[in-house]
C-alpha cells in the first residue's frame, strides 16, 4: 500500500470502504480483513471518528460508518473486498485454509487466505505462496493449466501421495484436464508430502475469463473425506456468490 504519496490516507479510506461493504465491526475483525497491524487499524479508526466519518457503538464495541464513498472500480475489485470475509464463512464451516489464487507470469500465486485458530497443524503455503505450474499437478495447478493450456513441450507432471511422486504420462495428464467439467471443480485425491489436499473450484467473469481459483486445503485427520466433502459442497455454492459480482 506504500506505493501512494500518502499511505496514511489511504489506508484510512481503505478501512472505511470495509465498513461500508461488510458493515459494524469490531477493531479485532477490522484488523484480520484488512491485514493491517491492530495499532494502526486503531489509530487510523481514532482519526475517522474524530473527523466524524465514522461512529462506535459503546455497548458492542463496533465501528460502523456515518457516510459513504462510492468511487468507480471494477468488478474485479469489488470482488476481492468481499473475499476475505467470504473466505472466513467457508474457514469457520469447514476447518480447513481458504485460499484464493490469481495468475501470474505463468503460476498461481496466493493473494488472499484465511486459516482456523487454534489448530495443532496448518497449512505451510502463506500469502504470497508461488506455485509453478509445470510440476506437481495437484487440484488447483489443474485449473489453471486446463484454462491457460498446457505448456509445449509438455512439462514432467507428477502427483504426490505422501512422500512418494507419481509420475504421469502425457495421457494420465490429458485424462486428468478433460475430467475438469464445465464448474471447474477439482479435488485432490491424496494427501502429499506436508499432509495436505485441496479441493478448489474456478471463479468466472461475465465472459468466462478467468479471475481466480478459490481452494480449500485441510490436513489428514480421520474425518477428512467427510468434511473435504463438506467443503466441495461449499465451493459449489460459494463459487455462485463470487459469480454474483460478475452479472
Amino acid at each position: 500500500m506504500d506505493k501512494y504519496p500518502a499511505p496514511a490516507l489511504e489506508k484510512g479510506l481503505y478501512l472505511l470502504e470495509i465498513l461500508n461493504n461488510q458493515g459494524e465491526k469490531k477493531l479485532e475483525e477490522i484488523t484480520s480483513i484488512s491485514g493491517l497491524p491492530k495499532a494502526s487499524v486503531n489509530r487510523y479508526l481514532k482519526t475517522l471518528m474524530m473527523v466524524g466519518y465514522i461512529g462506535r457503538n459503546p455497548e458492542s464495541k463496533k465501528f460502523y460508518s456515518l457516510c459513504r464513498i462510492e468511487r468507480n472500480r471494477s468488478s474485479i475489485e469489488s470482488l476481492r473486498i468481499h473475499l476475505p470475509a467470504i473466505m472466513k464463512e467457508l474457514v469457520e464451516a469447514t476447518g480447513f485454509t481458504a485460499e484464493w489464487y490469481e495468475y501470474q507470469d505463468e503460476s498461481a500465486v496466493i493473494t488472499i487466505r484465511e486459516e482456523p485458530q487454534n489448530v495443532a497443524v496448518k497449512v505451510m503455503a502463506s500469502k504470497g505462496f508461488r506455485r509453478t505450474l509445470n510440476q506437481e499437478l495437484d487440484a488447483v495447478a489443474q485449473i489453471f493449466i486446463k484454462f491457460y493450456g498446457t505448456p509445449q513441450p509438455q512439462p514432467n507432471y507428477y502427483i504426490r501421495k505422501w512422500d512418494e511422486i507419481i509420475n504421469l504420462s502425457s495421457e494420465q495428464v490429458n485424462e486428468k484436464l478433460d475430467a475438469i467439467h464445465e464448474n471447474y471443480l477439482v479435488v485432490d485425491k491424496n494427501f502429499n508430502h506436508n499432509g495436505v489436499r485441496r479441493c478448489a473450484i474456478a471463479v468466472f467473469d461475465s465472459q468466462h475469463n478467468l479471475i481466480g481459483v478459490m481452494a480449500l486445503a485441510g490436513h489428514y485427520h480421520p474425518s477428512s473425506n467427510r468434511v473435504q466433502q463438506k467443503g466441495i459442497e461449499l465451493l459449489k455454492e460459494y463459487s455462485d456468490k463470487l459469480n454474483q459480482f460478475f452479472k
